[in-house]
């Protein structure tokens, strides 16, 4: 916990002070998340307190009251059942501020800070075009309250994410800014307190005043099924702004002179599926393929991505896992790559003790290495024999039931399975999955010379010879061949083949199958 909380007050840091987030919004929150869970646990509560050289001196005219985040979907649908007159807007993501009019024209704009105080950026706001310096009025105080954003053309939130534009966003406030990039800020308000409690009236008049995407992206919602349905559209369809969620609103809202920061039943958050995830490492593997490639598996806490839930993030080779060193303890940030392909995008935190890790030598394991049966050849040995399964049509031949005979007949080479009769394979894997075995393996002996020649995993390409005879001839004159079939002792392999009668090594070959 106490890793955390620095960790969070690091973080905490750099943002109120630089503008500047370390990670995403997403990291942040779980990270925030996972502390108040343990100090539920073992019942502690520290209470959120900004960096000490922090200093908000300008007072807002309404509390910002934040927005509680929903923990399910099912606790959304349990807030609207006894809810009406509900409306639904993007969760922005960038810089919330409250926009202060007098008169018609812009005394003041001040950044959330607290809820209560905040910082004075009114002249910024000079600098931003979508901020209108004047607004048509006869009131004579409007304050407004809105997120300040990177605008960014036809973002669509499920494919490219937030790509850290709130940080941008703070920064560009928070920092001096030239006014090329303070023009490509935009601003989203999302409440005006103490307006109309027409919202159709309230809308016409944002608009009217210089604030079209209001209306724009303020829609009423009458059921969990609407409000889901427009969620996911803002989600999967282009916006000007990336959003981490909607917010539901139940209108009109309590009496502004009520409102406090932190408190705010009348609205709530609902949150997109995570796009990464922070989880601990549990275990580092290092598995040898068929080919004696050796890659990095990282077996962590399951976490739930987009729908997803991944147990098993791979890392490559043991050369790019030796540029992070990830051992198990590790905090790290996962998200999905590609076609849903877990992936670290981070290390969160290191563990001080890192465990020895037994990392397999490169030089060790090759193409032509565990051709034969040791200890130390097994994961490579065991990967062969489910290549040469799936190669020879056989179902119900996964690494589990290989391992399973291998260890139960103590096998040396490839072939040592296929003299084993249905007893014996019964014996070891059980009688429906050794009968299944034995037909399999009946059915594999049928197989032509060339599918065999494929599953041995004899390396070359283009056509075969019809036998063995010819391809023996032929290999002599290919050096990678020719190695191969020496490390597999070839004519012992084939004395197997040939008392098992597969066509091509028994010198009758009615179809050269090329």
């Amino acid at each position: 916990m106490t890793e955390l909380r620095n960790q969070l007050a690091h973080w905490d840091k750099r943002y109120h002070t630089q503008g500047i987030s370390e990670v995403s919004d997403e990291t942040y929150d779980q990270m925030r998340a996972k502390l108040v869970r343990l100090e539920q646990c073992y019942g502690q509560q520290t209470p959120v307190t900004l960096p000490s050289s922090v200093r908000y001196k300008m007072k807002h005219p309404v509390v910002h009251t934040g927005v509680r985040k929903a923990a399910s979907d099912n606790e959304v649908t349990q807030w609207l059942r006894h809810r009406k007159n509900v409306l639904i807007q993007p969760k922005v993501d960038g810089v919330a501020v409250s926009l202060v009019y007098s008169n018609g024209k812009l005394a003041h704009m001040i950044s959330r800070g607290d809820g209560r105080y905040g910082l004075d950026w009114t002249e910024k706001a000079g600098h931003i075009p979508a901020i209108p310096q004047e607004i048509a009025t006869e009131l004579t105080d409007v304050v407004l309250q809105g997120e300040i954003f990177l605008r960014r053309e036809g973002h669509v939130q499920s494919r490219n994410g937030g790509k850290n534009l709130r940080s941008v966003t703070a920064g560009l406030l928070m920092r001096q800014a030239n006014d090329k990039q303070l023009r490509e800020l935009d601003i989203f308000i999302w409440a005006w307190p103490g307006g109309t409690a027409d919202m159709q009236h309230s809308l016409n008049t944002l608009t009217e005043w210089g604030f079209p995407l209001t209306a724009q992206y303020t829609k009423p919602v009458s059921s969990p099924e609407s409000a889901a349905e427009q969620r996911e559209a803002w989600y999967r369809q282009p916006v000007p702004f990336a959003g981490d969620g909607v917010v539901l609103k139940q209108m009109p809202p309590q009496d502004t002179s009520r409102w406090q920061t932190g408190h705010n039943h009348w609205s709530l958050a609902w949150k997109y599926p995570v796009q990464t995830a922070i989880t601990e490492v549990r275990h580092v593997q290092f598995p040898v393929g068929r080919t004696g490639r050796i890659t990095v598996l990282l077996s962590v806490e399951p976490v739930i991505i987009d729908g997803k839930t991944i147990k098993r993030v791979a890392m490559g080779s043991p050369a790019v896992w030796m540029k992070q060193r990830i051992y198990p303890g590790d905090l790290i940030v996962v998200g999905l790559h590609g076609h849903g392909i877990p992936k670290v995008r981070e290390v969160i935190r290191k563990t001080e003790t890192p465990p020895e890790l037994n990392v397999p030598g490169k030089a060790d394991f090759h193409r032509t290495s565990c051709l034969t049966y040791t200890p130390v050849c097994r994961q490579q040995y065991l990967a062969r024999l489910v290549w040469l399964g799936k190669q020879l049509g056989m179902t119900g031949t996964g690494v589990r039931n290989w391992g399973k005979l291998a260890d139960h007949y103590t096998f040396s080479g490839l072939l040592d399975w296929m003299s084993l009769d249905e007893e014996q394979l019964k014996a070891a894997l059980g009688n429906v999955r050794g009968v299944n075995f034995y037909r399999q393996a009946d059915a594999a002996r049928q197989k032509p010379f060339s599918v065999w020649i494929k599953a041995l995993g004899v390396p070359g390409k283009g056509p075969l010879p019809a036998d063995w005879s010819l391809f023996r001839q032929e290999n002599r004159l290919k050096t990678e061949r020719n190695h191969y079939v020496q490390a597999l002792e070839a004519e012992g392999v084939v004395a197997s083949l040939q008392l098992q009668g597969v066509d091509g090594f028994t010198g009758t070959n009615p179809d050269s199958h090329n």
